[in-house]
C-alpha cells in the first residue's frame, strides 16, 4: 500500500483533519454522539480514550493503484484489543499511523476477507477482472456511516440514534466520499457505483433521514436471487448525479455479503 495520499476527489484529508482534532482532544469536527455531546479523545490520563476511537475507512487511497470496489458499512463495531486498551500510534496521518502501518492486523484482514475478496473474486469470476488478477484489499475502499467504535451503538443507543445525530456528516462525510471515489472504479461494472451492505430496513431509514435534510432520492424495486434470500435495491440521490448506489444482503446474515454464487448473479444481472 502507497504512503502517500494523492486522491484528486475525496474526503481524505478532511479525515485527516477531524482525527487529528480527535488525536489533540478537540472535538472531531461536528460529530456528536446522540446526546450531542462532541466526540472528545480525554487526555487527562495521559493515555488516548478508547469510547470514540475514529475509523472512518479502510483500504485503496492512491489514484497510482488500481481501485476496484466502494461499499459503505454501517459501524466498524468493536475494534481490536490493541485498539481499544492501548495508545494508538499516531503521528500526523490516520492513513499511514493507522491503515498502512500493519498495526491493526485483525481490521485488515476483517476488511478483506469480508469486504474487499468477496467483491473482487466475483468481478474476476464473472469475467470482468482478468484471470491472472490477484484480488487484493488495496483494490478496494470500505468507508463507514458511523466512523468512530463504540459499544454504544449496539446497547445504550442504537444505530439510529447516531445517523440522526449525524445525518449531515453521514451525507458528507460518508456518502459523497463513497460516490466520489466510486468515480476512479478501474472497471466497467461497478464504476460510477457505491455498494452498501446494509439490509432494506436499514437502507429505508437512512434515505428517510436524508430527505428530511433535504437529499431526495429515487429508489427502484427490489430484487431478489431466484430461490434465495439474497437482495439488491437500487436507488440514486439527486444531489449526486451520476452516481448509483445498491445495497446487497442476504437475510440469513448481518455481517457478511451474500454467497459467492449469488453475489455472482447480483454483480451479473443487477448491476
Amino acid at each position: 500500500m502507497a504512503k502517500v495520499i494523492i486522491s484528486p476527489y475525496s474526503c481524505y484529508n478532511a479525515w485527516e483533519s477531524c482525527i487529528a482534532d480527535w488525536y489533540a482532544g478537540r472535538p472531531m469536527g461536528t460529530w456528536s454522539n446522540p446526546d450531542a455531546i462532541p466526540l472528545l479523545n480525554s487526555t487527562a490520563s495521559g493515555t488516548l480514550s478508547s469510547d470514540y476511537v475514529p475509523e472512518p475507512w479502510w483500504g485503496n487511497h492512491d489514484v497510482n493503484i488500481p481501485l476496484h470496489s466502494v461499499v459503505i458499512n454501517f459501524n466498524p463495531g468493536r475494534g481490536e484489543d490493541i485498539q481499544l486498551h492501548s495508545v494508538v500510534p499516531y503521528r500526523g496521518s490516520y492513513a499511514t499511523d493507522i491503515v498502512d502501518s500493519g498495526y491493526l492486523p485483525k481490521t485488515t484482514k476483517w476488511h478483506e476477507n469480508r469486504r474487499a475478496l468477496p467483491i473482487l473474486k466475483a468481478l474476476k469470476r464473472i469475467g470482468v477482472l482478468p484471470p491472472g488478477y490477484t484480488p487484493s484489499i488495496d483494490n478496494h475502499l470500505s468507508i463507514e456511516l458511523i466512523p468512530w467504535h463504540t459499544e454504544n451503538t449496539s446497547t445504550k443507543c442504537g444505530f439510529g440514534q447516531y445517523l440522526r445525530a449525524n445525518i449531515r456528516n453521514v451525507y458528507e462525510y460518508s456518502i459523497c466520499f463513497a460516490a466520489n471515489e466510486s468515480k476512479r472504479i478501474a472497471n466497467n461494472i461497478l464504476k460510477n457505483k457505491v455498494i452498501l451492505k446494509l439490509s432494506g430496513s436499514t437502507t429505508a431509514m437512512l434515505l428517510k433521514l436524508l430527505d428530511g435534510i433535504g437529499y431526495s432520492s429515487v429508489v427502484s424495486p427490489q430484487q431478489t436471487v431466484p430461490g434465495t434470500r439474497s437482495h439488491c435495491l437500487e436507488f440514486t440521490i439527486n444531489r449526486l448525479p451520476g452516481i448509483r448506489f445498491y445495497s446487497i444482503w442476504n437475510s440469513n446474515s448481518m455481517n457478511n455479503f451474500p454467497p459467492a454464487k449469488d453475489l455472482d448473479y447480483i454483480l451479473d444481472n443487477f448491476m
